[in-house]
């Protein structure tokens, strides 16, 4: 209500409804994508790189809270580099597609 209130008194009204229109009509490739490979896959790779790194060293270390430190800090190699990885791909795929990126 607070809104629609300060947007009838405002003289820029007009142009404003007009540029969220445009907006709204713009042609852009879905952030779905994107968002999933950004935010889901390095948690899914940490989750199953853990359960590998623990499941490996189950037979050769027999101290359970060292073989969990040492299955969690490869788990964590593996996924920042993993997201290194992504993110020399995702220049070398901005810079091809689109030379204008910042």
């Amino acid at each position: 209500m607070a809104k629609e209130n300060l947007c009838e008194k405002c003289g820029e009204k007009k142009s404003c409804e007009e540029a969220y229109k445009q907006l709204g009509q713009a042609k852009s490739p879905s952030v779905v994508v994107g968002a999933i490979v950004a935010f889901v896959v390095p948690i899914v790779v940490f989750i199953a790189s853990l359960a590998a790194c623990e499941q490996i060293l189950t037979s050769s270390i027999q101290a359970t809270k060292l073989r969990l430190v040492l299955s969690f800090l490869l788990a964590l190699v593996v996924t920042i580099a993993l997201i290194m990885i992504m993110q020399v791909i995702n220049k070398r795929l901005t810079k091809t597609d689109n030379p204008r990126t910042i």
